[in-house]
């Protein structure tokens, strides 16, 4: 299956001159999208500073993946210039790359968009209602362009991405910017009305800018009080800010009749203490004007809020609910960000949580509003994650019950590089580039939203294993059920699919549709990490009121790879009284065999299935296929759950002093009725540091250990793993994160100087970087030695810190923004966290601290307490549980942190003598520049 297409450009030239210049554009040269069928072209220009270029390009096709397709023809210039069709047949994404050893100057990096490539896509007919007679409104989008003769607010790629919704900003301080006289001139000249009817875009109305002279300005940073306005503050006048709501509401009621309801976001990330410098009743006072102001004069309109920064921010929401939010929100709009990849975050439970808390304090669930989502490609290892990861998200969040979710962002941009579905191609990066060029999440996000944005989740396939994902849809406009699957392991799993048709539609990630005749219903699908579309599937098995089940059998049956199933089953009604044919199908994988028998139906009749399963079959949940045939038609059908099982259970990896060495130690019990043999093969890093040949007998424990090696480092975490290869070719592996440090402990006063430290450089291992191109003044010198203490009050932690400049003059809560120091504690490393926050909140174990020198003197900042402290105010005064010391001379800060076990662990739950530590030095030497930071980490570069 083709899943996009490659243009690749090959020169044919032994020896090109370094000042040789191509000039390459596409035909739609500012958005490099094209419709499909639509006529595209590629124009190339010689601008060299000879007269004639020495060689004529020649092209190669290729797919996504690399794979060739074609050969094409070297092209003729003619002028110095010549142009070239591009495939626009097949929906995908395309790149036209240079190849040799001087790639990067015929085609060079232009903005974000890496030298030696150009990228276009091709995605499907534009849909000219996405908003289906304003009916839905589900796919959002942050970000714009700003073209040419292009579009007036910036929305040209909307069409393109299938845009549903769209934010609108009709803020205080936008159109009363110096008083309530500017509010009809400024109105008078409101575009987006005339837009939104004729893109049919559902919008919804920002209202979270209040105008400078609004608020009180005295209580804003001096760097923000020379802005027009402000999110963070409430107003001084509520009569003013009621007056300007009555004005700009009756506004958007007149002008947005046609929408079924009107939805109004009032505030914008109001998180105490960075996002709002006010209070939680100052939040809650806003709200209370708005909601009575809006349900006056809008009857159709919708508050939403508090518009918070994360799905984790469940305690958050209950205090501010608590305080009295409950009454006056009618939506609950949150940045649902959960990380990536989405499968593995608990996007679903996080929706859960905070419902629960929205259905606890509010009396009823309400509609979601995620208001903006994503990631980098650094975060995700590359443009092709990204586009993968944030077309899942749209599924899962779809499937969770999200009646809105707003992607961020549409180009990357300077401050926070790699968001962008579309590659920046203007200099600097700004926002709003007139130049954008697609990544391949462009057509990924399209044949996703054609497919699910007039779709309800009619269930998840929860049976598929952790690495299956798969969900049933409706389309609510056709009534069709669709399923959606893909395997988020990156393994291409195949699938048997059973949709209980003869013919079904089936569409590829990029949107690509063909007809498929099945075998009786069954289909075999290699996934991969782009969904698959299976549209046409049988309500008979799949929709809300499928066939009840006719087999009495074991809800899940579990077997070990290498043996024979066994499964007893009875039929619970006889439908027919003819001879039929029993069978069960499933994964080539997981047996080569199939189960046929012959039989006449009886009521509670015994049956036994037995099917051999494959010695290398994969482990885990799988699915299978029971269905009865009669006169070479099926008249029953069927899901069977299954479950292969390891034939080894395994303890922790665990790292332990041994005699002046470190040892990793691991247990492993054979949970099979037969002996294991094979070798097992220890790594730290990679590299292998044990390998032993192994029996083991059935139903024995055995316990493993390997010396690790001399060189071992202390500051790092370091992941082992042991490989147990079976004389039959089935292979287990088992890993976990270690380290090998000791904190001694000390006799109390504790003597500072005596503390054994270790020492952490800015080298490639140690240093974290908010980007990858930040540069400071004299980084290299930027070196730091910790050393940790305990005894049986306090935790002792020392950190002497050489930094050339020392900058921290960001507010409290943000001091980690600029120079300053983290810590992190665990009291029980390695427990399992519960998804379910409200339990976490109650149960952690963990605990984050900030510690900064700071113009306003020494402060240490909480930014997570442990299940059951004591400490009410994030910004701590050093008391006798918290002992703080910081200073600075000479080009060296040291940090000096006594913090009573009380503190980290007020529930007692640390066992043993372990604790989980963490740290990171931040340091920005920059002022004002947002990615000019970098960190220094010891043991976890993932924590900071």
């Amino acid at each position: 299956m083709i899943h996009g297409i490659r243009v690749l450009l090959i020169l044919f030239c032994a020896a090109m001159p370094a000042w040789a210049t191509w000039r390459m554009d596409t035909s739609q040269p500012q958005l490099n999208v094209f419709e499909q069928h639509e006529s595209a072209m590629l124009s190339i220009q010689w601008t060299g500073e000879e007269a004639a270029p020495a060689f004529t390009p020649a092209l190669e096709l290729y797919d996504m993946l690399g794979n060739k397709l074609a050969d094409l023809l070297p092209t003729k210039l003619v002028d110095q210039a010549a142009s070239l069709k591009l495939p626009t047949s097949k929906l995908g994404y395309f790149e036209i790359r240079a190849i040799g050893d001087k790639a990067s100057q015929i085609i060079p990096a232009l903005g974000s968009r890496p030298a030696g490539m150009m990228s276009y896509a091709v995605v499907a007919k534009i849909n000219r209602d996405p908003a289906g007679q304003w009916q839905y409104h589900y796919l959002g989008m942050q970000g714009t362009t700003i073209l040419g003769n292009g579009h007036p607010l910036g929305w040209d790629a909307y069409p393109y991405l299938g845009i549903q919704t769209a934010g609108l900003g009709y803020h205080w301080n936008k159109y009363e910017t110096t008083g309530p006289q500017d509010f009809e001139k400024k109105i008078a000249n409101d575009p987006y009305p005339k837009v939104i009817r004729e893109m049919n875009i559902y919008p919804n109305f920002q209202l979270s800018g209040f105008p400078i002279w609004a608020v009180n300005q005295e209580r804003l940073p001096k760097e923000q009080r020379k802005h027009r306005g402000t999110t963070r503050l409430p107003p001084k006048d509520y009569k003013e800010y009621e007056a300007f709501l009555r004005r700009m509401v009756t506004h958007i009621k007149n002008n947005y009749s046609q929408l079924p309801h009107r939805t109004y976001e009032i505030l914008w990330e109001p998180c105490i203490p960075w996002g709002w410098y006010g209070s939680i009743d100052e939040i809650v006072k806003v709200f209370e004007v708005a909601h009575r102001v809006i349900h006056e004069v809008d009857p159709n309109g919708r508050v939403a809020g508090p518009t918070l920064s994360s799905l984790n921010d469940t305690d958050y929401l209950e205090q501010l609910l608590v305080a009295g939010l409950n009454q006056y929100i009618d939506v609950l709009s949150c940045h649902p960000y959960k990380g990536y990849p989405p499968e593995k975050t608990a996007i679903e439970q996080g929706l859960a949580d905070v419902d629960h808390v929205v259905q606890k304090h509010v009396g009823r669930s309400l509609p979601f509003l995620g208001t903006e989502f994503g990631f980098t490609d650094d975060a995700c290892q590359g443009v092709l994650n990204h586009s993968y990861g944030i077309t899942t998200s749209l599924i899962i969040f779809k499937a969770g019950g999200a009646d809105t979710h707003t992607i961020f962002y549409l180009a990357d941009y300077a401050g926070e590089p790699g968001y962008g579905f579309f590659y920046n191609m203007v200099k600097g990066l700004p926002f709003g580039p007139k130049k954008i060029s697609p990544k391949p999440a462009v057509p990924m996000i399209r044949a996703c939203i054609d497919q699910i944005g007039t779709s309800k989740v009619i269930g998840k396939l929860d049976y598929l294993g952790s690495d299956l994902w798969g969900y049933i849809f409706e389309d609510q406009q056709t009534h069709e059920l669709m399923a959606i699957l893909w395997d988020v392991s990156d393994q291409n799993r195949s699938l048997l699919f059973d949709t209980g048709m003869q013919h079904v539609t089936q569409i590829d990630g990029f949107g690509n549709p063909q007809r498929v005749t099945t075998r009786d219903g069954l289909v075999n699908l290699a996934l991969t990490r782009m969904p698959t579309y299976i549209r046409g599937i049988s309500p008979r098995m799949y929709g809300p009121n499928r066939l009840k089940p006719l087999v009495a059998t074991p809800s899940n049956w579990l077997v070990s790879r290498g043996k024979e199933l066994k499964v007893p089953l009875t039929f619970t009604r006889a439908l027919t009284d003819k001879p039929v044919t029993l069978s069960f199908d499933t994964d080539a994988d997981i047996s080569q065999e199939q189960f046929r028998k012959t039989l006449t139906l009886q009521v509670d009749q015994p049956l036994t299935v037995t099917l051999p399963i494959a010695s290398n079959a994969p482990l885990g949940p799988a699915v299978g296929y029971l269905r009865l045939t009669s006169q070479g038609k099926t008249i029953w059908r069927g899901i069977q759950h299954l479950e292969i099982t390891p034939e080894l259970e395994f303890g922790k990896l665990t790292a332990e002093p041994e005699n002046q060495t470190w040892q990793v130690t691991q247990t492993v019990r054979n949970v099979a009725d037969i002996p294991w043999q094979g070798t097992v093969t220890t790594q730290i890093d990679d590299r292998t540091i044990a390998k032993q040949k192994l029996v083991i007998p059935a139903g024995q424990k055995m316990t493993l250990t390997s010396v690790l090696p001399a060189d071992i480092q202390p500051t790092k975490v370091h992941p082992v793993k042991s490989i147990f290869a079976s004389e039959v070719g089935t292979q287990l592996t088992t890993q976990n994160d270690v380290t090998c440090m000791v904190i001694p402990s000390v006799s109390s006063p504790v003597d500072w100087s005596r503390l054994k430290s270790i020492r952490l450089t800015a080298d490639d291992q140690n240093l974290w970087k908010n980007h990858p191109s930040t540069q400071l003044k004299n980084q290299t010198d930027l070196a730091a030695d910790f050393a940790y203490g305990y005894d049986d009050k306090f935790v002792y932690v020392q950190a002497v810190v050489q930094d050339d400049v020392h900058r921290c003059e960001t507010r409290s809560g943000t001091t980690w923004d600029q120079d300053s120091l983290q810590l992190a504690f665990d009291v029980m490393p390695g427990r399992q966290i519960s998804s379910n926050l409200l339990a976490e909140k109650n149960e952690r174990s963990n605990s984050e601290f900030c510690l900064a020198l700071t113009p306003r003197g020494q402060e240490i900042y909480v930014h997570m307490r442990p299940g059951g402290s004591s400490i009410k105010e994030p910004l701590i005064t050093p008391n006798e549980n918290l002992k703080l010391d910081i200073t600075r001379e000479q080009g060296v800060t040291r940090y000096r942190l006594a913090i009573a076990w009380e503190l980290l662990d007020p529930m007692h739950q640390r066992k043993g003598d372990i604790l989980g530590i963490a740290a990171a030095v931040n340091d920005s030497d920059a002022a004002g520049k947002f990615n000019n930071r970098v960190a220094l980490c010891l043991l976890s570069r993932r924590w900071v």
